[in-house]
């Protein structure tokens, strides 16, 4: 009996052994993890803000946080960036300057200025520049395509008595109906009085920036439908390229009127909706990247519904930094081990423009580097150890087996 004590502790002190080198080596294995794949950007040709699209394509190399994606210049250095979502539509209000072609006062001491408006643009509005004037005057302003021509737009305009306290001018305002005329006649009437002194002639300009669509589709993925006798429909869906997925459209065939409940099991997680005749079968859920996910319609004693096809979308992103010209950079993404960065850029993102000029990115490929390979030939080994380590225990383990049953 105390032969066999001896022999069993032996066998457990070899196994200890065994495993505490089999968790050396299995740890060696996960502290070489790195940036896995890499793209190259556009070189930028002028220095400022680019967007950078995150596209499905890079989404499947990506943590669904976005926390393993960094920018790094030709040193290996970080370029702080934020993540926005996409661009809401924007008014943005400018002035621009027309061309005065005519200034001068005629010899009945009215005040004529012509202006072109250049392009195609249509007015509604003029707005003089005027030299400080505490006086009122009258004015009528004509419209024509050819300079030659002219037609009445609007008359009897009165200048109010107006000034600046802070500026040597002030800005007087005219507005008339909407006119798409190539050139404009102000006449001014200044009687016998001197005339106001019109230095230059500009008008507002409202631009609303397009919104762009919130999602982006991602490319087709194949699915498959098994009508259970449980009265249940079951969609599986695969995607093995592991895009983010954030809203769903499915089409389906069935009866003239039908309403079913159904479920989307993905992400850890089960989200309830409701499928109707009259209704469009698109769900938004919380971003998830599952391989292999399922819908589940419930039909009870009804006929199933056909599911013909299945679309998937994820939220539009960009990447805002501030690249310097001629300067070569690139996207290294895909480390389970990392963790989002935390750059102060955050704290002025208000301050970035909404529009900002979008880049260009290149073909994802393997990052291959000296210290890749040194990783990958140093896990070579690793491997090797831990199959000769597995082997010599089994070994051992099988041979001090056999001495405890000849004992016995």
């Amino acid at each position: 009996m105390t032969n066999l004590l001896k022999t069993l502790n032996r066998v457990n002190y070899k196994n200890n052994i065994g495993l505490t080198l089999l968790l050396f080596l299995a740890g060696c294995l996960q502290t070489q993890a790195q940036f896995k794949n890499k793209a190259m950007l556009q070189v930028p040709d002028s220095a400022g803000f680019y967007s950078i699209d995150i596209s499905p394509a890079i989404s499947g190399f990506v943590k669904t946080d976005l926390s393993d994606i960094r920018i790094l210049d030709e040193q290996q250095r970080q370029v702080p960036f934020i993540i926005r979502n996409a661009a809401a539509p924007k008014i943005d209000n400018r002035f621009d300057t027309l061309s005065v072609l005519q200034n001068k006062v005629d010899d009945s001491g009215k005040s004529i200025i012509v202006v072109q408006n250049k392009g195609v643009g249509k007015l509604n509005g003029l707005t003089l520049v005027i030299k400080n004037a505490d006086v009122m005057r009258s004015a009528s302003l004509m419209g024509s395509d050819d300079e030659k021509n002219w037609y009445s737009i609007i008359e009897n305009i009165y200048f109010s008595n107006a000034s600046s306290t802070e500026k040597d001018d002030y800005l007087q305002q005219i507005n008339f109906p909407l006119s798409g005329y190539h050139f404009y006649k102000l006449i001014i009437n200044n009687g016998k009085n001197s005339p106001l002194n019109i230095t230059s002639v500009i008008r507002s300009v409202t631009e609303e920036t397009k919104a762009m669509d919130p999602y982006v589709s991602n490319p087709e993925l194949r699915f498959s439908q098994k009508d259970s006798t449980d009265g249940y429909s079951y969609i599986v869906i695969g995607n093995p390229s592991g895009y983010h997925i954030e809203k769903i459209d499915f089409d389906v065939k069935g009866p003239m009127f039908f309403k079913r409940e159904l479920t989307i099991e993905a992400g850890f997680s089960n989200y309830s909706h409701t499928v109707k005749a009259d209704s469009n079968h698109s769900f938004i859920i919380p971003v998830f990247n599952d391989k292999k996910w399922t819908i589940k319609i419930y039909n009870g004693d009804n006929p199933p519904l056909t599911v013909t096809a299945v679309k998937t979308f994820q939220s539009r992103k960009q990447l805002i930094a501030s690249l310097d010209a001629g300067k070569k950079y690139a996207l290294y993404m895909n480390d389970s081990a990392a963790k989002a960065p935390s750059y102060e850029l955050q704290n002025f993102k208000d301050s970035i423009p909404q529009v900002v000029k979008n880049i260009a990115v290149g073909s994802i490929e393997k990052n291959v580097t000296e210290t890749t390979k040194k990783v990958e030939a140093s896990k070579k080994w690793l491997w090797i150890t831990l199959v000769i380590v597995l082997a010599v225990l089994a070994f051992f383990t099988v041979r001090l087996v056999k001495d405890v049953q000849k004992k016995n």
